[in-house]
């Protein structure tokens, strides 16, 4: 059997370790990058089944990183995450709110699986991972 191929972008060390432990590497082949210009160099030389991208990276605006994705190949399959981005918009002002729902609504429309925010349970993770390759 084939293992799927991850690449997991995050400007967070610890959270790229985080999710390359959680997700079986027996079952995954996962490369990692820190930002967008190593995730472009890596995604022009490889073909992956996923890409789990944070939203806010140093370098870049993530919907920007999502339309070259998507420029490659439109079937693409990308979760976003983020701990700026919450689910329930606690602790937001109204301006941060309106942000925040007009990435995920772009996002959306741009094709993106899922959003993932942070914190999240590994059990979460794994089951984001699954859904999206499922697709």
């Amino acid at each position: 059997m084939t293992k799927k191929k991850l690449l997991i972008v995050d400007d967070e060390p610890m959270i790229l370790k985080i999710i390359t432990t959680a997700l079986d590497l027996q079952k995954y082949e996962i490369d990692t990058a820190h930002n967008r210009h190593t995730a472009e160099a890596l995604v022009n030389k490889n073909k992956y089944d996923l890409v789990v991208c944070d939203v806010f990276l140093p370098d870049t605006e993530m919907l920007e990183f999502v339309d070259f994705l998507k420029e490659i190949d439109l079937d693409y399959r990308i979760i976003l995450m983020s701990g700026y981005l919450r689910q329930d918009g606690f602790g937001a002002n109204s301006d941060e709110v309106n942000t925040i729902n007009t990435i995920l609504m772009l996002a959306d429309r741009k094709g993106v699986s899922s959003v993932l925010y942070k914190p999240f349970s590994l059990e979460t993770l794994r089951a984001k991972v699954e859904n999206a390759l499922a697709e």
